[in-house]
């Protein structure tokens, strides 16, 4: 096994934080305006569920990560209310 030299670490180090650079640039999250005074009807939330159920059965998906993100949407919920 090759151990990389303090050049080889220096140029790994540069062509990682030049793909992190770009990579920030290109995965800009686009984020709606919503008003302050609108808050998410359970049924909102129910539609959410159901398209979390969806993505589930579409991707063979286990139970374990469908309630995953069925707790975390909620808990997000409760924060932002």
């Amino acid at each position: 096994m090759k151990f990389p030299g303090p050049l080889e670490n220096q140029r790994l180090s540069s062509l990682l934080e030049r793909a992190i650079s770009r990579e920030a640039q290109m995965w800009k999250v686009n984020v709606p305006k919503i008003p302050t005074n609108q808050n998410v009807s359970p049924s909102q939330r129910d539609e959410v569920i159901q398209w979390l159920a969806k993505l589930k059965y579409q991707f063979n998906l286990y139970p374990e990560t469908f309630a995953l993100a069925s707790s975390l949407l909620d808990r997000f919920l409760a924060t932002v209310k």
